[in-house]
């Protein structure tokens, strides 16, 4: 497998960053009329199966790859790249999608392949249809964003499993959820102290008897005042200090503080959320949409925020967009998180960049988001 994988700058500011890895591999690894789909998530193993052919399929609607997911193959159009450096400015026939609008069974495959229900699946299909025929005229490549469309949806039904839940008592053996330990040790409690005091609280709530949907919740109370407790007890030479940034002191440099482009390094963006590292000493952290809402509600916040990225600056408008497309996502996951209660409120964040159609198509999205 090749170390390193490259791209033409000016194709990549018109399909992306995803469409000109893939259009350079195909390029250099056509050595017959047409490429097997094997061969192309063998090559291109860094994307999931499903993520790949979602970007396929985006490339296919824009008339520069020809996906034929019944033969499971690929092939390219003649003259992409002159396709590509014309994309923006040509018209291309937009059609509507159909009120008997399905899935490939490819797509079908792809989506249950990656752990996803058929019925789920299936039950998924009206609502898709309606959504895009509020939308006519819109290009765009149905099985991809199909694609795209379930995945989002099953994510959310996953998380929102154990909020469903019937009141249980505790278990002997329970221990907190991924997400509960993100949220603990981004407060600076480590894993060592978690697991001193579980006994305690495990024993506790055993002893009585009730019974409860989120375990979760309850540690998380329980955990914390441990911790505040602890702390009061400790001499005041374990007090942690702060180093606040001062912008008048014209001592601070960007070398001895980092700056915006050095930060960027320590966080790695997904679709489930963030992942990034301490420029104190590391350690990393993940935050969820999900995530983000609930520490907001354990400070109490009557004005809590949804969880999006800021793009950098300058940035193209493909990335503009896919960044903009990406924090409305998960505004619609902080909404669902988010427990309504007089007097508290949830903020929408306007994404988009520079570009004011996609600041104005993220008001759209959010101002729709129930």
């Amino acid at each position: 497998m090749d170390k390193y994988y490259k791209f033409e700058k000016e194709i990549a500011e018109s399909v992306g960053i995803e469409g000109a890895i893939i259009l350079q591999w195909v390029k250099d690894n056509e050595t017959a009329t047409y490429i097997k789909l094997e061969k192309v998530f063998s090559g291109l193993p860094f994307w999931t199966e499903t993520d790949l052919v979602s970007h396929l399929l985006d490339l296919h609607q824009k008339g520069l790859l020809n996906v034929d997911l019944d033969k499971k193959r690929i092939s390219k159009e003649s003259n992409a790249k002159s396709k590509v450096l014309q994309i923006n400015n040509k018209t291309t026939s937009r059609a509507n999608i159909d009120n008997t609008w399905q899935p490939s069974e490819d797509v079908v495959e792809i989506l249950t392949r990656s752990g996803i229900n058929e019925d789920f699946i299936n039950e998924l299909i009206p609502e898709f249809i309606v959504y895009w025929t509020e939308r006519p005229g819109t290009l765009v490549s149905y099985n991809s964003k199909f694609i795209e469309h379930v995945r989002l949806k099953w994510a959310q039904h996953s998380a929102e499993i154990h909020t469903k839940n019937e009141p249980s008592t505790i278990d002997s053996g329970w221990y907190p959820s991924d997400d509960c330990m993100d949220i603990i040790q981004m407060t600076g409690i480590e894993k060592e102290f978690v697991d001193q005091y579980l006994p305690e609280f495990i024993l506790y709530w055993k002893e009585d008897g009730r019974a409860f949907v989120s375990w979760d919740v309850k540690f998380l109370d329980f955990i914390k005042r441990k911790s505040n407790f602890t702390l009061e007890d400790v001499s005041k030479e374990h007090t942690q200090k702060f180093d606040f940034y001062n912008p008048y002191d014209e001592t601070v440099t960007a070398e001895n503080k980092g700056d915006n482009a050095a930060l960027s390094k320590l966080r790695n963006i997904k679709e489930k959320g963030i992942e990034f590292s301490s420029h104190v000493d590391g350690k990393k952290y993940k935050l969820t949409p999900e995530g983000s809402i609930l520490i907001q509600e354990k400070l109490n916040s009557t004005i809590s925020m949804v969880l999006d990225e800021c793009t950098e600056y300058p940035a193209t408008y493909t990335r503009s967009k896919e960044s903009m497309e990406l924090s409305m996502r998960w505004a619609e996951r902080c909404k669902k998180a988010f427990t309504k209660r007089e007097g508290y409120g949830l903020f929408g964040i306007i994404q988009g960049g520079m570009f004011s159609d996609l600041r104005k198509e993220s008001t759209k999205i959010l101002n729709e988001i129930e």
